[in-house]
């Protein structure tokens, strides 16, 4: 991802979807970095996209897990 050091999302939250894996997990996280507390949904578990959230003092929440389509 680009730098984003000049660009701050302080004080606003996020929604990212697909934060559970690849590019949303990397969004997820790149916004975080930025100030962003982060909304993120998946479709399975998000346990390492917060902890890498996290990591990098961000703020996670879990929205919901949509799971199947089918279910």
């Amino acid at each position: 991802m680009s730098d984003l050091s000049a660009f701050s999302l302080a004080g606003k939250r996020i929604l990212v979807t697909g934060a559970n894996t690849g590019i949303g997990q990397g969004i997820a996280v790149s916004v975080a970095r930025a100030g962003a507390a982060v909304i993120g949904v998946g479709r399975s578990a998000m346990d390492e996209t917060a902890e890498k959230v996290m990591a990098v003092g961000g703020r996670f929440e879990a929205a919901a897990s949509a799971g199947s389509p089918r279910s």
